[in-house]
């Protein structure tokens, strides 16, 4: 299908400004005619202004042409968006090779910052390449997010660092063959 146009309704606290550019990201797209992805995906948009309790009611495709390749649709959603959540802070649990202050400088939130879904991914993507680079090839970071009454939301991190891997190199003296070869 190709979004053509997106209208939402429903929702209490988003402003109309956040709410054209959600349905602006969407207009000129192409998806497969899957609900549930598309689901997925309006809620991903939400949650990437901090939106992490939206839920998605409802979801229909109005085709303007049946006919046409990809199908021009409308799409229309019934959104329940919640309190928009701000960052409160970070812990680690079972971190061994580095200290928790040193991977909680590898995520961009700071207190009191929009609690956005990118962020928290690019976080987890700069552990995953500091841990590779002391040899922790099978390192893995799993993230429990907790969200409180009063919109914070916390996020606690378990490490499984997994062993560290070195590279041994050896070196042997060439042949007098070898050296022949190189005069």
């Amino acid at each position: 299908i190709l979004v053509t146009d997106f209208t939402i309704t429903g929702t209490q606290t988003i402003g109309a400004t956040e709410l054209a550019r959600i349905t602006s990201d969407f207009i000129g797209s192409c998806f497969d005619e899957n609900s549930e992805e598309l689901e997925e995906r309006i809620r991903a948009s939400f949650q990437e202004r901090g939106y992490f309790a939206t839920k998605v009611n409802s979801l229909g495709f109005k085709p303007r042409d049946p006919l046409g390749v990809p199908k021009p649709v409308t799409l229309e959603a019934e959104i329940s968006d919640g309190p928009q959540y701000r960052f409160a802070d970070i812990m680690f649990v079972e971190n061994h090779a580095f200290s928790s202050e040193k991977l909680r400088q590898q995520f961009p939130l700071k207190r009191g910052d929009l609690f956005e879904r990118d962020k928290v991914a690019s976080g987890l993507v700069s552990l995953r390449k500091l841990y590779g680079t002391q040899g922790f090839l099978d390192f893995t970071a799993i993230p429990d997010t907790k969200f409180a009454s009063n919109a914070t939301a916390s996020l606690n991190i378990s490490i499984v660092e997994g062993p560290q891997y070195h590279i041994c190199l050896l070196y042997t003296s060439p042949s007098p063959r070898d050296r022949q070869k190189t005069r």
